[in-house]
């Protein structure tokens, strides 16, 4: 949910839906002249694509942003619908998707890979005490990801051949449904990523495995036909791998303990290779994410539920843009047992009309209301909606999240994903579900060199209160934002010396600023050698920092 960067992405979906669809032509030159990639992905797939709080982490969004950076550019992670991802990039509301996204034939027909740079294998698990083995599934029910390449592998092995019923598929929306469905018996086994596995549930006595290593694919980043981006990323990929810089985030991410997630004990194959040639593939090792099986396809309009319906063409695209909270903004403190309304407002940046049929649905967190709610009224290609989800608080202080989706006729879902954040609290609670009148204030803005990796851009520290977003620039240019209050951002100058002038913009019931200037005097591009605590060349002076070799 990133204020300034959606004008962006409004801008560049009507270019791209007057057309039609996205086309490439000098997509590399349009995004170093706005010094932002969009960069979709799914937040579901441990350790490569996850939310910390209500930022997204995880390996490829590393991987990403290294690539970025060495490019002279921002990435901006955006977290949506997996189902939608495809159409995100095709209609130009992201630039790039990836984060364990399988390379598959079908997904070439739309959009074009960079070489593959991580391969990856799916396992089979079941609950503990389930006498389930590979040749005794035919009565199973077995719980995989929707659209995914482990649908299709079930499709084409098991329904094909006779060895389950197409009853006993249960496609989930995410991957924690996925595994939800197996803890609570709605399945008997599951289909899932090994890392993913291995990172999460070895540890958790509950699940067992059943099969190793049941899939192999290999991932890639991909991007609109014809986008020249795509060679850019691979030499990018190719160089990255030859430094060492894929092998160090590799490392990095599959040593995270996330065992507050669930249970965790973590192992990695180390799988990283060294190219061999220009077009060859560049491996680290990992997933058989998403394929393109739909699900059973029907034809917007098709299904009558109440409600005004749209004539839909069957080959439109589906998309949507958050705009901005109506009401609860993030962290917003209620009272327990309260009644509560939250409201977005949103924009279908694609070229289908929703109708009665369209539906916005939680996907994952803490619901305190219903889990879905149709949309009222038609909604056509570039227009508005205000969409509400009324619910009680709970009694229990503490934070509660909750992330919506949208749907389509097909139930697929697409879009960004969006959510509530919320705090209770019995005494300090209130009854104001609007925007809090307090003005902002920014507390800290400063570099802070020695926390900075090596290799990596200028770390930045930062503490607001009063505010719901806070954006960062470089000379009076947008790069990023976050709605978290506190934290770091990296900020990425080109990889020359110069003058920067460094900004923060908190937003809340008005706006503050604040700004250092930077004075960079190195000679070296700085992703390859870095600004850290073994080059402490900097100094500051007031509100100016000076960086020099020497």
């Amino acid at each position: 949910m990133f204020k300034k960067l959606n004008i962006l992405l409004v801008v560049l979906a009507v270019i791209c839906l007057a057309a039609g669809v996205c086309g490439a032509q000098d997509q590399l030159a349009d995004i170093k002249n706005a010094g932002v990639l969009r960069f979709g992905v799914s937040s579901d797939y441990y350790p490569f694509v996850y939310t910390e709080g209500l930022e997204l982490d995880g390996l490829d969004i590393a991987m990403v942003k290294e690539m970025g950076s060495r490019l002279g550019i921002t990435v901006q992670p955006i977290d949506m619908a997996f189902d939608g991802l495809i159409d995100a990039v095709m209609i130009g509301q992201v630039d790039l998707i990836g984060g364990g996204f399988s390379i598959t034939e079908s997904r070439k027909e739309k959009v074009d890979f960079t070489n593959a740079y991580y391969q990856a294998g799916g396992v089979i698990l079941g609950k503990a005490g389930n006498t389930i083995s590979e040749d005794n599934i035919r009565n199973s029910k077995i719980a995989v990801l929707k659209g995914s390449s482990f649908e299709q592998w079930i499709a084409s092995n098991l329904l094909m051949g006779g060895k389950i019923s197409p009853a006993n598929v249960i496609s989930c929306s995410n991957n924690d449904a996925v595994i939800r469905a197996l803890k609570e018996g709605t399945a008997d086994i599951a289909l899932v990523d090994g890392d993913a596995y291995r990172s999460r549930f070895k540890n958790d006595s509950s699940i067992v495995l059943v099969s190793d290593n049941v899939v192999n694919e290999k991932y890639g980043y991909a991007a609109a036909k014809g986008s020249n981006l795509i060679p850019e990323l691979n030499n990018l990929l190719r160089d990255m791998i030859k430094d060492g810089t894929a092998q160090k985030i590799a490392d990095e991410y599959f040593s995270k303990d996330f065992s507050d997630m669930i249970s965790a004990s973590i192992t990695r194959p180390s799988q990283i290779v060294n190219p061999v040639s220009q077009d060859e593939d560049m491996v680290i090792s990992r997933e058989i994410r998403p394929s393109d099986v739909a699900p059973d396809q029907v034809t917007p309009g098709q299904v009558t539920p109440s409600g005004a319906l749209a004539n839909n063409p069957p080959n439109c695209y589906n998309g949507m843009l958050f705009i901005g909270d109506v009401s609860i903004p993030d962290r917003t403190v209620l009272k327990p047992n309260m009644s509560a309304v939250k409201t977005w407002n949103i924009k279908n940046t694609g070229t289908c009309t929703w109708d009665s049929t369209y539906s916005f649905n939680y996907v994952k967190g803490s619901v305190f209301g219903p889990t879905s709610v149709p949309i009222t009224r038609l909604v056509g290609p570039g227009e508005t909606y205000e969409v509400s989800v009324t619910f009680t608080t709970p009694v229990s202080n503490g934070e509660y999240t909750a992330w919506w989706q949208m749907q389509n006729t097909a139930h697929q879902n697409f879009g960004q994903t969006i959510w509530y954040d919320f705090i209770v609290n019995d005494v300090t609670g209130s009854t104001n579900q609007q925007f809090n009148d307090a003005a902002p204030q920014i507390y800290k803005w400063y570099p802070d060199f020695y926390a900075t990796e090596t290799g990596r851009c200028p770390k930045v520290y930062y503490e607001v209160v009063n505010a719901y977003q806070v954006e960062f620039y470089i000379n009076n240019q947008y790069v990023d934002s976050s709605r978290n209050l506190s934290g770091y951002t990296y900020l990425c100058t080109p990889n020359r010396a110069g003058t920067y002038v460094f900004g923060i913009v908190a937003t809340g019931a008005t706006s503050t600023s604040d700004a250092f200037t930077f004075i960079d005097n190195t000679t070296y591009p700085r992703h390859d050698v870095g600004v850290s605590a073994d080059y402490p060349h900097w100094s500051m002076d007031g509100n100016i920092v000076y960086l020099t070799n020497q």
